[in-house]
């Protein structure tokens, strides 16, 4: 049975059948693969359509950076995708040519006074989207490091409040649990990696922060 969380958890990067299913044990509610060939941590179309054979419970996204929206269309389709992550190189006319999938927009925050012009990317894309993550990590920006500007955090929350937002941010495991009751993010992202910026090294670090989201049943 999966565990019951305190918010939805997204895990990006997945490359083998077995963290698929450590991940959808604990209850994740989607798993994203990266499907674009040059992209880090590819996976084969083969390797994809096994690991969705094998596992059950959370919503599969294919992730794509440099693909036209013809190619993603045809992967939607043939792989039978739940929804589609986009990143920076998807404009609004690439999106408006994306059919019949959910699709998640990446944004990448560079540092947090980004967050200040925000709110107008925000607005023209949420009628094309079902999400957007805001990732924070890939430019290795901490919880601790953005709770030096309150005003910043503040937008956050503001922003969370108004656009369907997953959260991806460098933080310690008892962080987790206090950045979902201050930014209440429609969930959180963990990406896979060896590098600490992007994710987490062990199950070990996952379990401490699974154990800490699980709701304990009455």
């Amino acid at each position: 049975m999966q565990d019951i969380l305190k918010t939805r958890i997204k895990a990006g990067q997945i490359t083998n059948l077995t963290d698929a299913r450590y991940f959808a044990a604990r209850g994740v509610s989607w798993l994203g693969f990266q499907l674009d060939a040059g992209g880090e941590g590819h996976v084969s179309p083969q390797m994809f359509s096994a690991i969705k054979e094998w596992v059950e419970g959370p919503l599969f996204v294919g992730t794509f950076g440099a693909s036209t929206a013809a190619d993603i269309n045809e992967s939607a389709e043939i792989l039978k995708l739940d929804m589609i992550q986009v990143g920076l190189f998807s404009g609004l006319d690439d999106l408006k040519q994306i059919k019949g999938v959910p699709i998640i927009k990446e944004i990448v925050i560079q540092e947090p006074s980004d967050l200040t012009h925000l709110e107008q990317e925000l607005e023209a894309y949420n009628t094309y989207v079902d999400s957007f993550l805001l990732d924070f990590g890939k430019n290795g920006i901490t919880w601790e490091s953005l709770q030096a500007y309150p005003e910043f955090v503040d937008l956050l929350v503001q922003f969370c409040k108004n656009y369907r937002i997953i959260l991806s941010i460098v933080s310690k495991p008892e962080q987790v649990v206090e950045i979902i009751d201050k930014i209440n993010p429609l969930g959180f992202n963990f990406v896979g990696g060896d590098e600490e910026k992007v994710g987490f090294k062990s199950f070990e670090d996952l379990d401490d922060i699974f154990d800490l989201l699980e709701i304990e049943e009455e």
